[in-house]
Order: C-alpha cells, then structure tokens, then sequence
C-alpha cells in the first residue's frame, strides 16, 4: 500500500513500538504492539492488541531518534507531512516527545 492508504487505513493511536530496524538505506521494519480495538472494524471476538510487523521499502529518507527504549514508547497520532509518514509518539516513562519520520510509497503489514 501506499503511504496514503498506510495513514487512512490504520489507527495507531495507542500502539506501542516493539522495535525499530533499519535493514538497509532502504528498507525500515518496525515491530508494533498494535491496538486492533482501535480500527473502524474492530470486532469484539478479536484480541484487543497483537504484534504487527510493518515493512517500509524503497525509503528515500528517514529520520529516526537514536539510544530509545523503544519499550518507553507509545504511539500519539500518525500523519502524511511533506510526503513522508510522521509518526508522533511520546515516552511514556518521561513524557518526551519524538518523532519518526519515513519518507516511502511501499508499506507492508504482517499480523
């Protein structure tokens, strides 16, 4: 999917950032805590949260907060910004601010 469709389908509000890795220049694969009871078509008999993998590829740039116990991290909002997918996100032990941002059209997600 395109990052476009990456923002409008998925809420990740209140997700939590397992892991973020940088494989190449141009592949990022970040491990999510996903909040599934947050989605439009969340069902009762589904679990609230499970553990996505989301695959960003063919990244033109990024700019991801280096020496972070991503295990601090919560997810605020995700937005599109300047043509790159902004992840704002907030360290729930100090109440920091961060922020990642992925410049890509290709996304993938694997529950």
């Amino acid at each position: 999917m395109n990052a476009v469709e990456f923002i409008s389908n998925y809420i990740m509000h209140d997700s939590l950032i397992d892991s973020v890795e940088v494989v190449d220049d141009n592949t990022i694969v970040m491990s999510i805590d996903f909040a599934f009871w947050m989605q439009n078509n969340y069902d009762e008999s589904m679990p609230e949260t499970g553990v996505i993998k989301v695959t960003f590829n063919d990244v033109s740039q990024y700019s991801i907060p280096q020496d972070v116990d991503w295990n601090e991290i919560s997810i605020l909002e995700t937005k599109l910004e300047n043509n790159s997918i902004k992840f704002l996100l907030m360290n729930d032990m100090t109440d920091e601010s961060l922020e990642i941002r992925i410049q890509t059209n290709c996304v993938f997600i694997q529950t």
